[in-house]
């Protein structure tokens, strides 16, 4: 069954530019990979700080192949510290 992801990011006032740049290098490495059906940032119209990452995924053993990619661990690396929070919502896709 396949899987989505909506993952909140609220950046540090001191950090947005940061975040963003380590949020759109995830973009290309990830929609190559196996399974993934979209992979998508967006940023909020009325908050500077916050972005979304939208993902579709073929089921949740794609998903979980994704996170022990190289190109992942180095967006969660590159993060550290300069969120003032992070929600991830994994959601099973109906229709």
């Amino acid at each position: 069954m396949a899987v989505g992801v909506i993952a909140t990011f609220v950046a540090k006032p001191e950090s947005v530019a940061q975040v963003e740049e380590a949020l759109r290098k995830v973009v290309a490495p990830s929609r190559i990979d196996d399974g993934c059906e979209d992979y998508a940032l967006h940023h909020d119209q009325e908050n500077e700080r916050c972005y979304y990452m939208l993902e579709r995924w073929n089921d949740a053993d794609a998903l979980e192949r994704h996170q022990e990619q190289e190109h992942f661990k180095a967006l969660i690396e590159a993060l550290e510290g300069k969120l003032e929070s992070l929600d991830v919502k994994v959601l099973d896709n109906l229709l």
